[in-house]
């Protein structure tokens, strides 16, 4: 089974979300915080994991540095799930994020984000793009995608999330 690792401070939204990934067939590791979730991630490598921005003790960016800088899990894929994420936080592509997410984000969505992203794996963050859901016919990411790979950030039209497309051109700026 998958193991999804999720980093959130707010209980209710944590236990919620744990549900709802349990239910799609995950099993989650939650915490309420970002060191927690570093703990959990060197102990028992996850196969994705999902965290808030704003966070006690470390903070979604600070998490998926941490983890960027240790060899043993650096390779796995972090999303990040936001309700105050600006189109001008560049910070998450220099950080190694694979994937942006807004609050609030339709369930069917986030589970496809996940999803994606497990099927994708343990990849490299350097300069390497995460492109990891399924491309329309023109080749574009049809939906959220890599913040680590240059990409400049836009308004998803179908689901209102900001999100950060490697592909984009100048029609979907915000």
């Amino acid at each position: 089974m998958t193991v999804l690792l999720l980093a959130e401070d707010d209980p209710d939204l944590r236990d919620g979300l744990q549900r709802l990934m349990e239910r799609a067939g995950y099993v989650v590791h939650a915490a309420d915080n970002g060191g927690t979730a570093l703990r959990l991630a060197v102990a028992e490598p996850p196969d994705v994991v999902l965290t808030d921005l704003d966070m006690p003790e470390l903070d979604g960016l600070a998490l998926c540095q941490a983890i960027r800088g240790r060899t043993e899990i650096g390779d796995i894929p972090v999303a990040v799930l936001s309700g105050r994420l600006r189109s001008a936080d560049t910070d998450l592509r220099a950080a190694g994020v694979c994937a942006v997410l807004l609050k609030p984000m339709p369930n069917a969505e986030l589970i496809e984000v996940v999803r994606a992203l497990a099927e994708y794996g343990p990849h490299p963050h350097d300069t390497t793009p995460c492109r990891v859901l399924p491309a329309d016919g023109a080749g574009r990411c049809a939906g959220t995608v890599s913040a680590s790979c240059g990409g400049r950030p836009r308004r998803d039209r179908r689901t209102g999330g900001v999100v950060v497309d490697p592909l984009a051109d100048s029609r979907n700026e915000l």
